[in-house]
């Protein structure tokens, strides 16, 4: 048998699994803004990130060599380096703001860029939630001033720092109520 030499590019290579993964394994599977982000991380990466982040893949996994003998594992492991990327995470951020979430909807907290699904007719519910967790000293009034439109002031903030709070610190996606209305009658 006469054998055939050539020679190949290692990256594009790792691309085309790259590729082949998320067209397999991705694709239809999970909600749309990770299926975009995914596409168009792989769309923008350049050959120096690819490289980053096949260098964190090997420190992460300790092989020693990136072989593709079991490329859906192999890339599956490398994917998990390219969610650890800001790149990605701003891409899928992004997309999930299109209204490509989960569920299409959800409310952006502005002060750490953070986006939390909910469901339909679920925003209001959501931003509860979001200052249970993240902002307790605030809930009581929020509520408050919520159920008593006509009381200004309680638990030592006003009417006016709550609802400032709320319009500042959040982003409706989807939906047919604009955040205003959710904290003026």
């Amino acid at each position: 048998m006469k054998t055939l030499s050539f020679t190949y590019d290692p990256l594009a290579l790792t691309r085309i699994f790259l590729q082949k993964y998320v067209e397999e394994f991705i694709q239809g599977k999970f909600y749309k803004a990770k299926q975009f982000a995914m596409y168009d991380f792989l769309y923008q990466m350049t050959d120096e990130e690819l490289e980053s982040v096949l260098e964190d893949y090997v420190t992460a996994s300790g092989v020693e060599a990136i072989t593709f003998n079991d490329w859906a594992t192999e890339c599956a492991a490398i994917f998990e380096q390219i969610y650890k990327t800001e790149k990605y995470t701003k891409l899928e951020f992004d997309h999930k703001c299109k209204g490509h979430g989960a569920t299409g909807l959800g409310v952006v907290d502005n002060s750490d860029n953070t986006f939390y699904d909910c469901p339909f007719v679920g925003h209001w519910s959501k931003i509860l939630e979001i200052v249970e967790n993240k902002y307790p000293e605030k809930l009581e009034p929020l509520q408050h001033f919520w159920q008593f439109e006509n009381e200004t002031e309680h638990a030592g903030f006003t009417r006016d720092e709550i609802e400032k709070f709320i319009m500042s610190n959040f982003r409706l996606i989807g939906g047919g109520k604009l955040l205003n209305e959710y904290i003026r009658a």
